[in-house]
């Protein structure tokens, strides 16, 4: 969909005439999806900075269309506002780690105990169907496809419990998630055991409710208990990041000024 002609270079990061633009209105929705797509993929690390003027230039929008795609990004405290009207990726420290996981407990819980008494042929086919993907997307060693699949597994949990507003709670808390395991999850270590997640299938298929919950809740202590402190990341390419079959994969740049004060807040 993106043409190859017409690029050009400016101070350092790469512009296009063809990269599209998304009609008015919906421009900082679809910047907004970008970026959070690439948050949970870990194409953008915790404390990676977004300057408006990069991310306009490899958008082809103007900065006011960023500026508000960012701002729904620091509502969801996925980006943290710096001075200057720059954002970077949000680096939460461990007393949030804390607060993140004893809150999906206390959510996910009572919610894959619901999914267990509600669901039904279909939604089980969804359920084994996500695994699948999730299995697929682990043996072709697609750490993005497998970082995507695990947290929907989990949205599919929520909405087959049938509270839309918990649903969405979920779905904030697993895009969080994503940005503790860019920092602390152990190297190359998966962001979720396909057996703990085979397990809770076959404890929600059987309408099991107590089942699923203690398995749930051992899941997600798991989870926690395999995360520890990773290095600060470096300037990226954001053009390349979010447009890559422009031929010009991501790549660090220099070091990132504010890396040390980002590990001071961690």
């Amino acid at each position: 969909m993106v043409a190859r002609n017409g690029e050009q270079r400016s101070g350092g990061v790469a512009t296009s005439k063809s990269i599209p633009k998304v009609e008015r209105g919906a421009a900082d929705r679809a910047i907004y999806r970008a970026i959070l797509a690439a948050i949970t993929d870990h194409r953008l690390a915790p404390g990676t900075r977004l300057p408006e003027d990069r991310l306009a230039a490899a958008f082809g929008c103007s900065r006011t269309v960023v500026r508000q795609a960012l701002q729904l990004l620091v509502h969801d405290r996925l980006l943290e506002q710096l001075p200057n009207r720059t954002a970077a990726v949000a680096r939460p420290g461990f007393d949030e780690v804390r607060e993140l996981f004893a809150a999906r407990a206390t959510i996910e819980g009572p919610l894959v105990a619901a999914a267990a008494r509600r669901a039904g042929a279909a939604d089980i086919a969804a359920l084994k169907r996500n695994i699948e993907e999730e299995e697929a997307a682990t043996a072709a060693s697609d750490r993005q496809g497998e970082l995507r699949l695990t947290g929907e597994f989990h949205r599919l949990i929520a909405t087959i419990a049938g509270n839309r507003t918990l649903a969405g709670f979920v779905g904030q808390l697993v895009s969080r998630t994503a940005l503790v395991l860019a920092l602390y999850e152990s190297g190359g270590a998966p962001s979720c055991s396909k057996h703990d997640h085979a397990a809770l299938l076959a404890a929600i298929a059987a309408g099991k409710e107590r089942e699923a919950q203690n398995l749930m809740a051992a899941h997600l202590a798991r989870l926690e208990a395999g995360l520890k402190p990773r290095p600060a990341p470096r300037e990226l390419d954001l053009a390349a990041l979010f447009f890559p079959r422009r031929g010009r994969p991501p790549h660090p740049r220099h070091p990132a000024p504010y890396g040390r004060a980002s590990r001071d807040r961690a």
